[in-house]
């Protein structure tokens, strides 16, 4: 397997994802902020389709009016294309609700 490459993955991050933060140079980490709690399972359950669609599943953290998201790929330890087109996804979906 090849070594995960923390250098390349903040490239590609600014490049394509450059609102979310890069955590602990394997993870993307960004937080959305709604109206209410509603709002935010609303999105929450819209993502569900685009997460099934490519087979890669984000980590959630619920708040009253916020989701934070953490997307990596776990069998790599660190960041492949799929969590930057997921994150991508998501960014498309909060700017469209």
């Amino acid at each position: 397997m090849e070594k995960f490459d923390v250098e390349k993955a903040e490239r590609l991050r600014a490049k394509y994802t450059p609102d979310w933060e890069l955590v602990k140079g394997t993870m993307l980490q960004k937080s959305y902020v709604f109206d209410d709690y509603d709002s935010v399972l609303d999105f929450f359950q819209a993502m569900k389709p685009a997460q099934v669609k490519l087979d890669h599943f984000a980590d959630f953290a619920f708040f009253y009016n916020e989701l934070l998201v953490r997307i990596t790929t776990k069998d790599v330890g660190g960041l492949t294309e799929l969590d930057y087109k997921l994150a991508r996804q998501m960014d498309k979906n909060y700017e469209s609700k």
